[in-house]
């Protein structure tokens, strides 16, 4: 996926893997904001339950207002896969 775009986010590097999915640094087409994409797994995004839950925690992000939770920007959808644009935290 590096060096793709996703929607309007141009896929820059790969940050780290887990159980959700991929995380990458991306940054936005036009404006060059950095960001944090986190892509859900395929087999995630192929689970019927599984995008109701994301899409009401994803609604749920922007009122929550702490340090250490990264900035929400929103929740995307393209060629079957999700992702979660966020704020990028160094570290």
């Amino acid at each position: 996926m590096v060096g793709s775009r996703f929607g309007q986010y141009r896929v820059e590097e790969e940050l780290g893997r887990g159980d959700f999915g991929v995380t990458y640094r991306a940054t936005v087409e036009g404006s060059g904001e950095e960001l944090a994409l986190k892509v859900a797994s395929e087999h995630l995004c192929r689970d019927d339950l599984f995008p109701a839950l994301l899409e009401r925690e994803c609604a749920a992000l922007p009122s929550l207002q702490h340090p250490g939770i990264a900035a929400f920007y929103g929740l995307h959808a393209e060629r079957g896969q999700l992702a979660a644009a966020r704020a990028l935290v160094a570290g």
